[in-house]
């Protein structure tokens, strides 16, 4: 399986327009291919699965192939363990911009999960390589 697959596999809903507020819900099975060796003692879910959580959610709503051009700032403050949910919210900035024909796309997101805030971050994407 792939990172994209077993993030579809684990997608609850995503909600949201292209001006306002998205959204998106998950619960990450535990036979995941993701969580082996990550860690063995304690399975948690990777950052890079985080990140690419949001991308999901921003392709889905916008309907279009997104690249990350960089991360700005991320911080994650909470292990998030298999069959845990996790809610996503993501505010787009209001600099979105068409950059040399490419649309960039700035984002800011927060995932929670039932007890605590798991991670917070700042991405930036274009809708081409």
């Amino acid at each position: 399986m792939s990172l994209y697959t077993d993030i579809q596999r684990s997608k609850i809903s995503v909600a949201g327009s292209r001006t306002g507020g998205i959204s998106g819900e998950f619960n990450f099975p535990g036979d995941l291919e993701l969580f082996k060796g990550h860690f063995p003692e304690k399975s948690i879910l990777p950052g890079i699965v985080q990140i690419e959580m949001v991308k999901f959610c921003l392709e889905t709503i916008l309907d279009k192939k997104l690249f990350i051009q960089s991360i700005k700032k991320t911080k994650f403050s909470h292990f998030i363990e298999p069959n845990t949910p996790v809610a996503v919210h993501i505010t787009l900035s209001s600099e979105t911009l068409n950059v040399e024909g490419k649309i960039r796309i700035l984002a800011r997101a927060v995932l929670n999960t039932p007890n605590a805030t798991a991670g917070k971050t700042n991405l930036v994407f274009f809708d081409s390589p």
